[in-house]
């Protein structure tokens, strides 16, 4: 399964995440409308008898709440929607694992037969699609979804990051664009345009769309995800104090988020390496730094791989060598059941890692 933190999660699309969402305006046809009032239009399955777990903003009551309810096959199509959305939020209660993208497929193919003109539905499922990393199978219900319904600016934002993902920039930022022309305020639009931004290294555009989001979206989860984003566009913009500041943000506004402590550490890790041969003692500063980091990363996500071989690499570097073969041995264990990894990523460490064992115990 690949990484979410690419295509983000559903939670906030249903949960209406936006700062002082009472009061944005968007322009239609019919008038003035609120971006609620809008949304509801538009997608129609936010029903009043959910607003509450809506506005819990965490995907775990959502899921407790609706249970009963779809299992008991009572639900309506509001509440499938947004139990789905639960299922499928990566934040900070929850991890999404294939085993939640496979039930959510399941839950799909039995109701999609009672519901063919669900614009939002056929997003979903090719939102799951492409998390599978099946972007031409995604592709395909997501222009479905869009066919059905053109202002569905989130299948619009889904449909470009799978063309991104099969190297097809040019569409990627067609329906990105779209996607922002029907609502400026799109997280996902936003966010994939400012990866899309960060990956041609046009940082000061990341910089600007990351911005936008972080003083739009009061929501934690979409906040952390930005500020870490941002912090790697200030990092090659060499504005070293405004890195630290979003990392530091970021902790202060989930201090239990892996990732963050993961990101940091890198961001020191390199600093060390560029440091090592000019300031050595500078260097070491830097490099004990991204250890606490990597531990507090790996304590808080035991399972991550990937922290577990960064962690072995600042042991292999300040020559503590039993800690480096004991954390090298467990990222190779690691690796089997990592799935937040892709294969081509599990392969990679695991060339780096065997190598640097193999140099431990010659």
């Amino acid at each position: 399964m690949k990484k979410i933190l690419i295509i983000l999660p559903l939670f906030c699309l249903i949960f209406s995440c936006s700062k002082s969402q009472e009061t944005i305006k968007v322009n239609t046809n019919s008038g003035t409308q609120t971006k609620t009032e809008k949304l509801n239009e538009d997608l129609d399955y936010i029903s009043k008898e959910n607003q509450d777990l809506i506005n819990s903003l965490s995907s775990e009551v959502v899921l407790k709440n609706l249970d009963k309810k779809i299992n008991s096959k009572k639900a309506d199509l509001n509440d499938y929607l947004t139990y789905l959305s639960a299922l499928l939020s990566d934040g900070y209660d929850k991890k999404v694992t294939n085993d939640n993208l496979e039930k959510g497929l399941e839950i799909i193919k039995n109701i999609e037969p009672n519901y063919p003109q669900s614009s939002e539905l056929k997003r979903v499922k090719g939102y799951i699609l492409s998390l599978k990393g099946e972007e031409n199978e995604a592709i395909k219900y997501l222009e479905e979804a869009i066919k059905i319904n053109p202002k569905n600016s989130y299948a619009l934002s889904n449909l470009a990051y799978s063309y991104k993902e099969i190297g097809n920039l040019e569409k990627a930022k067609e329906y990105l664009n779209k996607a922002l022309e029907i609502d400026n305020l799109n997280y996902q639009a936003n966010f994939n345009l400012a990866l899309l931004n960060y990956e041609q290294k046009n940082y000061k555009e990341t910089v600007n769309i990351l911005t936008k989001i972080i003083e739009n979206y009061e929501n934690k989860n979409i906040s952390v995800k930005s500020l870490i984003l941002r912090a790697q566009a200030y990092e090659g913009l060499q504005e070293y104090i405004n890195v630290e500041t979003d990392y530091e943000t970021a902790i202060g506004l989930n201090a239990i988020n892996d990732e963050i402590y993961q990101k940091y550490g890198i961001y020191n890790y390199n600093f060390f390496a560029r440091d090592l041969e000019t300031n050595e003692a500078n260097a070491k500063v830097y490099l004990e730094r991204a250890k606490d980091l990597f531990k507090k990363a790996l304590e808080l996500n035991p399972k991550s791989a990937e922290t577990s071989y960064l962690l072995g690499l600042t042991y292999f570097y300040s020559e503590e060598n039993d800690l480096a073969t004991k954390n090298f041995k467990n990222t190779l264990e690691l690796l089997e059941s990592d799935n937040k990894l892709s294969n081509k990523e599990k392969s990679d460490i695991k060339s780096k890692t065997q190598e640097k064992l193999n140099y431990l115990t010659e």
